[in-house]
């Protein structure tokens, strides 16, 4: 991973585009599935940007999916019951970072190198009560308690796309690699680092040379992004 960080670097600084990249804003919803969480699919509003120089690119985006989860369950056995019931909130916010390149193949296809930064924090809030009702119709309350828990991840990510244009369609195709582990450089030396394939598919529409629409996916080995998306080029 480290060299590919090198290589990459070079590359960006080394050599000037042969296409011309646009400032670009990008609206659109997605939806993050968690497979670590059971397939956990929240889903909200993500936000795209591109400031375009000469010989590369800057993006930004942040996504912010979310979701709630509902539970019920009633047991009876010799005229008791035990029964309960859980509400929980999960909010998810996701940055990512970036520099790229783009590289013209020919009048109708290019290449795009990105890498980026992106850190993914989830939160999650709920409650849960669990109550006992005897023979004699008492009510007990067996559990009855708040829940909050956050975790987060960072990651570093780096795709190589393949777009070909035909007439206002196109086609995008990417491959790559991420780390979860390469930010830090003392543990990466000492550990090494577990490094995930990453694959992702676009399918857009140019409506004229400001607008367009896209439906974008990634999937990576934790969790995968569907998004539908519309952007304003200037």
């Amino acid at each position: 991973m480290k060299r590919l960080i090198i290589s990459f670097c070079c590359l960006v600084a080394a050599t000037h585009a042969h296409s011309t990249p646009s400032n670009s804003l990008e609206v659109g919803y997605s939806q993050l599935n968690i497979s670590d969480l059971g397939d956990l699919k929240v889903k909200g509003p993500q936000l795209s940007v591109k400031s375009a120089f000469p010989a590369f690119y800057l993006t930004g985006v942040y996504r912010q999916p979310t979701t709630d989860m509902h539970g019920f369950f009633a047991l009876e056995h010799n005229q008791q019951s035990l029964s309960g019931g859980s509400n929980f909130d999960i909010d998810v916010d996701f940055i990512e970072l970036g520099i790229g390149k783009m590289i013209t193949l020919s009048d109708t296809s290019y290449l795009n190198i990105h890498g980026y930064l992106s850190k993914i924090s989830l939160d999650v809030d709920g409650h849960e009560r669990y109550t006992h009702i005897t023979e004699d119709g008492t009510v007990n309350v067996v559990y009855d308690e708040p829940f909050s828990e956050s975790d987060s991840v960072n990651l570093l990510t780096f795709k190589v796309h393949y777009r070909k244009y035909i007439d206002q369609f196109y086609l995008e195709a990417g491959i790559g690699a991420e780390s979860d582990s390469s930010v830090n450089i003392k543990r990466v030396k000492s550990e090494g680092s577990e490094t995930n394939l990453i694959l992702s598919a676009e399918f857009g529409y140019n409506f004229n040379s400001q607008w367009a629409t896209n439906v974008r996916y990634f999937n990576s080995k934790d969790y995968s992004i569907t998004s539908a998306n519309i952007s304003y080029n200037f």
